[in-house]
């Protein structure tokens, strides 16, 4: 399939994204990043969260700042377009941001700001299920040793911990995973927008990419193998905390000098290795937490469910391991 110069949206003499990929958090985005990067008919930037269109006036950086020591979110709107510079005209442009799924009020208030033709703007959300989605999120965030409590004691401290000001894309376990509110504005905005499910894009790979490559209109034959990236996990070795810590804490020497000498590509593959080595997967949930977020999502995954059949999603996937709720 040949791909259509044009569809590389531009913002003067500067490219800008034709696609964004928003999210979700926990629910393959990293993945899903790194396959369409490897096709040849798609450009995405070396930072693979530049989050300009959530970050770019600096209020969210600045409620939330000591959450967000050595990331690499792009503020400055020239900056971002020089993301895309090395493009060419024979790529199709996009990016890879979660924080513009949960943050979509302000990430589609600046695209409407800075992108002309932000009308024709391709988007794509990955969603997991939320309960799954929230075992995921809290383990990641564990193995970085900056979570204290077990994950029940989490889950009933939430609403208390985000009222106090912490960060909801770390503590909000049940928030981020509260999709339909967060789709349901880029649904109402853009006239294209492609659902696609984690545990599709798990179990069957090719098809789901085959599905994204034909909506971003360039060639669905082309295939990779789909790696597994940001795998969560608890701690293998407990005394080894301190050196977690040192790898993966927010602010240390070995992290920053990582983000200016390595790309994100890079530095996601020697995580995985890392985590795989200092960490051991542990899918389990105890049944009281499990209630507790089956009680907590009841309602949210009615108004999921309503809005995914409206838009055509098949999501038997989910109801092939959790009973939703009627």
């Amino acid at each position: 399939m040949t791909l259509n110069p044009a569809s590389t949206f531009r913002s003067g003499a500067r490219p800008c994204p034709a696609f964004l990929v928003v999210g979700a958090q926990r629910a393959g985005t990293t993945s899903l990043y790194m396959c369409l990067k490897e096709h040849p008919q798609l450009f995405l930037p070396r930072i693979k969260e530049p989050a300009f269109f959530a970050f770019h006036d600096g209020e969210i950086a600045s409620r939330y700042g000591r959450y967000l020591v050595n990331t690499p979110f792009v503020t400055d709107w020239q900056r971002y377009q020089e993301l895309f510079a090395e493009a060419g005209p024979a790529r199709l442009t996009g990016e890879c941001s979660p924080e513009y799924l949960f943050f979509h009020d302000k990430a589609i208030a600046t695209i409407r700001q800075h992108v002309a033709d932000w009308q024709k703007l391709k988007i794509i959300a990955i969603l997991r299920h939320p309960v799954d989605r929230a075992l995921s999120h809290f383990q990641f965030v564990a193995q970085t040793c900056t979570e204290e409590l077990d994950f029940l004691a989490a889950l009933k401290a939430e609403d208390a911990r985000l009222a106090e000001g912490r960060y909801p894309m770390r503590y909000g376990y049940k928030t981020v995973g509260c999709y339909s509110r967060q789709l349901q504005a880029y649904v109402q905005t853009f006239s294209q927008v492609k659902v696609v499910l984690f545990e599709d894009f798990v179990a069957r790979p090719d098809l789901v990419l085959g599905e994204v490559y034909r909506f971003l209109g360039v060639d669905d034959s082309f295939r990779q193998e789909l790696a597994v990236n940001n795998a969560s996990g608890v701690c293998r070795y407990p005394l080894l905390k301190p050196f977690y810590e040192l790898l993966f804490g927010d602010d240390n020497l070995m992290r920053n000098a990582a983000r200016h000498l390595l790309s994100d590509e890079a530095r996601v593959r020697i995580r995985n290795h890392l985590f795989r080595w200092l960490s051991k997967n542990d899918r389990a949930m105890s049944r009281v937490a499990y209630e507790h977020l089956t009680a907590a999502f009841a309602f949210e995954l009615r108004a999921l469910c309503a809005l995914l059949d409206g838009l055509g999603v098949d999501y038997s996937s989910w109801t092939q391991r959790h009973r939703l709720a009627a």
